[in-house]
């Protein structure tokens, strides 16, 4: 019999629509509805949360453009506003036109460079290091 590695990931999504409320002008673009959001039971990871694109031809039957995993021995590990500025660095990562079906950035995930790393400064209160370094400001309240 084999063990179950992965489970649907309720926190994470419901951080998602938090995010996505209470910052707009960054995360307005985001479809939460074409996001699958799982859990990973079983591996190893130094990130709390890997992005995946759903591509032809998995993207047949399933409606998703992205997958987040979060990687449950990582994701576990962190305060509250620590998983609040993971899932902003994961939103981050994709594309703005990234749920357009006819664009050509369709699905698209942004590789980290100096706009999104500016835009999760903003956010996270200019804390580079948000994994090792918690003196930044929770994203969803505001304060220290």
């Amino acid at each position: 019999m084999s063990k179950i590695n992965w489970e649907v990931e309720v926190e994470a999504k419901e951080l998602t629509k938090k995010l996505i409320e209470k910052y707009p002008d960054k995360f307005g673009h985001i479809n939460i509805d074409k996001i699958g959001f799982l859990r990973h039971l079983r591996k190893q990871a130094d990130l709390p949360i890997k992005i995946s694109a759903v591509k032809f031809p998995h993207s047949v039957w399933n409606d998703n453009v992205y997958i987040f995993i979060v990687m449950e021995d990582c994701w576990n590990t962190l305060e509250p506003k620590q998983k609040n500025i993971a899932v902003a660095q994961a939103l981050c990562s994709l594309h703005k036109d990234g749920f357009l079906e006819n664009g050509k950035s369709y699905g698209k995930i942004i590789k980290p460079d100096i706009v999104s790393y500016m835009e999760l400064l903003d956010i996270s209160g200019n804390v580079p290091n948000w994994l090792h370094d918690t003196s930044f400001a929770d994203p969803l309240r505001g304060e220290n």
